[in-house]
């Protein structure tokens, strides 16, 4: 008999997707594309990739507002303000400009309080250790 866990892998293997990806990966190993070149950008998820435009799927820009210009002239206005660089970790302090963007999203959220991360890699390493105790399983990939 088998588990939960092992029915629902037999169960995800069986699928059409997973085993398109299979497939993919068998042919193309180098599927992780770690060396991809963005040579340019649109709106609407847009990259130029060895000459050829692609959706891309695989931005940390859930949202797409990275290519929207009010969010364009806002950052442009705040490297007129603040420089490029923050000059320090969000673990010890923050301008301005970041507080005020952290409690007007807490606001909007009806929340206490919160904190914005600048990728989901340190998103996940911030948040995560607060949230889970030692009860608890957490499943990530490697990438």
């Amino acid at each position: 008999m088998k588990t939960p866990l092992e029915e629902q892998a037999h169960v995800l293997g069986e699928m059409g997707l997973t085993r398109f990806f299979r497939r993919m990966m068998a042919e193309k190993p180098d599927v992780l594309m770690k060396n991809v070149t963005v040579e340019a950008v649109r709106p609407g998820r847009w990259i130029r990739v060895e000459g050829r435009w692609v959706r891309n799927f695989g931005s940390d820009s859930f949202l797409g507002l990275d290519q929207h210009p009010r969010v364009q002239e806002a950052l442009v206005r705040g490297v007129r303000q603040w420089g490029t660089h923050n000059g320090t970790s969000r673990a010890f302090s923050s301008v301005a400009a970041n507080v005020e963007a952290e409690q007007r999203l807490a606001a909007w959220l009806g929340t206490e309080a919160a904190v914005m991360y600048p990728s989901v890699s340190l998103a996940n390493m911030g948040a995560l250790p607060a949230l889970a105790t030692r009860h608890d399983v957490i499943v990530a990939d490697q990438y």
